[in-house]
């Protein structure tokens, strides 16, 4: 949903506008108060069970910390980004539907708490390689717990604070490759890629099984609160230039569509039912080429060098296909993998470059002079 530009009186409300240094006190204060807890939590946790935690496994500091940044991140990401639709610049978030907030809520902050636990669990069975053997004390082990807290807070705080489509798509980026390392590191069958990239989805594989599904669900999610950057970046895209011909609704919808099959295809793992795993995997496929080629009919004056990167993605999409098929140069994971990486690395390059034409629209001042003319683009 979009709505016009904020009119003069909700310019009213400037002065809650928060500056650079209050978000940066802010996250800083939250991240202090954070470290406090959690390391006087974690030290009277390992005190009380008598142990010398090891970095990572079970009963670790690693463990401690991974599930304490989940918590950290997800409530403090909710409740900075929450505040952040107090800013007049996100008055056209408080006139969405209710259902829509919660949900775009919901979405940026599980994925925000799942990649502080996949990056806590990474980074302490690390060290703990490096250190084989280490155990820590109990207060060595707290502090641990709080740095790694403090760390979490401080960066999710800022990232809710600051919402934008350029920090959106690097997020989607940051979720993706985080979800998918971790899920083909930690599967417990080392023989998952003989099948398929889904193989990594079904209970064979343990927790990665979990996180990868995870991973395609609230990446999915995370596409359909883009979609609603996208769109409106779009309309102020084409109202700053007065142009009428961007239908940015064809667009949202597609994109909203992509994330569902997305979704989808976490919901749905290969060995649960094959047949609707399928339907969600091709789906996304199909979706993509109809942005992909649809784009040039929708967003006629996009930048003529994007149109040249779309093509040459789309046939290098082919060329995947025909090493697969017939050539026989990869399996079929071979063949999802590029195509995955293929078909997300033109959508962040899509979510970048509109981004980027609105920042250049608004940095033009013969051409923002005359915005608020101008008609909405549909």
């Amino acid at each position: 949903m979009e709505v016009s530009p904020a009119s003069g009186n909700n310019h009213a409300a400037a002065p809650q506008r928060l500056s650079a240094v209050s978000i940066e006190s802010r996250a800083f204060a939250l991240a202090v108060l954070v470290m406090l807890l959690l390391t006087a939590g974690a030290f009277l946790f390992f005190l009380i069970r008598s142990q010398h935690p090891a970095l990572s496994g079970d009963g670790s500091v690693g463990q401690f910390a991974s599930l304490a940044v989940a918590v950290v991140g997800l409530g403090i990401f909710a409740m900075s980004y929450s505040r952040s639709f107090q800013r007049p610049e996100s008055a056209w978030l408080r006139q969405t539907a209710l259902a829509r907030r919660i949900l775009d809520i919901s979405a940026l902050s599980f994925t925000h708490a799942l990649i502080a636990f996949m990056l806590c669990q990474a980074v302490f069975s690390l060290f703990q390689s490096a250190f084989s053997g280490l155990t820590l004390e109990p207060l060595a082990g707290g502090l641990f717990v709080g740095v790694s807290g403090a760390a979490t807070a401080y960066t999710v705080s800022l990232s809710g604070a600051r919402i934008t489509t350029y920090s959106l798509s690097n997020l989607l980026a940051a979720f993706l490759l985080t979800g998918a390392l971790t899920a083909m590191i930690t599967a417990d069958d080392p023989s998952w890629w003989r099948i398929n990239f889904s193989a990594l989805g079904t209970e064979t594989n343990g927790l990665a099984a979990y996180a990868f599904n995870a991973t395609l669900i609230f990446s999915g999610l995370v596409i359909t609160t883009l979609a609603s950057y996208m769109t409106r970046d779009l309309r102020r895209w084409a109202q700053f230039r007065k142009m009428e011909t961007v239908n940015a609704k064809a667009v949202q919808w597609t994109l909203i569509l992509l994330g569902g099959f997305l979704s989808g295809v976490g919901l749905v793992p290969v060995d649960a039912l094959q047949l609707l795993h399928n339907f969600f995997a091709t789906g996304m496929i199909f979706v993509f080429f109809a942005l992909a080629l649809g784009l040039h009919a929708w967003v006629p004056d996009f930048p003529r060098s994007f149109f040249l990167t779309t093509y040459a993605l789309l046939a290098g999409i082919m060329v995947a296909v025909l090493l697969f098929w017939p050539l026989g140069y990869y399996n079929l994971t071979g063949l999802e993998l590029a195509v995955a990486a293929l078909i997300f690395g033109w959508l962040i390059l899509f979510i970048r470059n509109i981004a980027a034409l609105v920042e250049d629209a608004e940095e033009d001042p013969g051409v923002s002079a005359g915005h608020g003319r101008t008609k909405h683009a549909e």
